[in-house]
């Protein structure tokens, strides 16, 4: 068993104190330059805040760094999130930190829950993908034979079978191209009406912030596009 002792030496070492405060610099200046309010901490039950939700919401998470603001005319909320996660095969739980931007769609609505990762990303990660949403199943994106072996490769994807159709549409060939080339590591989210762009990175920088949020953007503009266009065909 651990000692308590030894854990809280770990939490607070000067390596680990100066790493914060070195990420908490690079959030307020990437929120400053882009207009963002800076809040810091969220704790859960708050009825002033609304709490980001998605894959990693859970009753036991703790958030930092809450911004919200406007980027190009959608409404976003970012946080760093931490929470324990059990690890897959055994009992031991590990501590696990995202970096996540979510962005309220202007027009589509009602979309079908979608999930991008890499094939790479922790067994935890995916763990909680499945325990929490055991609806979710593997889409096959290259029944259609469009979609290039780069991102086919390199991503899974999860949905409802049920309305495989309808991620194929939002997942064309154009999208999966462009987050082949640009999204790396980055995971993504679809629901509802919200867009979710996740990172496990360790490392934090300003220039890992500033791909969630152009290449988010660029995405919920696509989505946004798509679904003007289909409201457009309706009868």
């Amino acid at each position: 068993m651990a000692n308590p002792v030894s854990k809280i030496g770990k939490r607070f070492s000067p390596a680990r104190l100066i790493s914060r405060r070195r990420g908490k610099q690079i959030i307020k200046d990437f929120s400053d330059k882009n207009g963002f309010v800076y809040f810091g901490r969220v704790y859960q039950g708050g009825i002033d805040r609304r709490i980001v939700r998605g894959l990693t919401v859970s009753n036991k998470h703790f958030d930092h760094h809450y911004c919200v603001g406007t980027y190009e005319g959608y409404d976003i909320s970012f946080v760093e999130r931490s929470d324990t996660l059990l690890h897959t095969g055994s009992k031991a739980k590990k501590s696990h930190q995202w970096h996540i931007l979510s962005f309220d769609l202007l027009v589509a609505k009602d979309l079908p829950h979608i999930f991008v990762g890499m094939h790479t990303h922790s067994e935890s990660f995916y763990l909680q993908l499945f325990t929490k949403y055991p609806h979710l199943r593997a889409i096959n994106l290259s029944s259609s034979g469009t979609h290039k072996a780069e991102f086919l490769n390199k991503y899974r994807v999860y949905a409802k079978p049920g309305r495989a159709v309808e991620v194929e549409s939002i997942l064309n060939p154009l999208v999966t191209e462009m987050v082949s080339k640009h999204f790396g590591s980055l995971a993504i989210e679809i629901e509802g009406s919200l867009l979710y762009v996740y990172s496990e990175n360790i490392t934090l920088s300003e220039q890992l912030l500033d791909a969630m949020l152009k290449n988010g953007r660029w995405l919920a503009d696509h989505i946004d596009r798509q679904a003007d266009e289909t409201s457009s065909y309706e009868p």
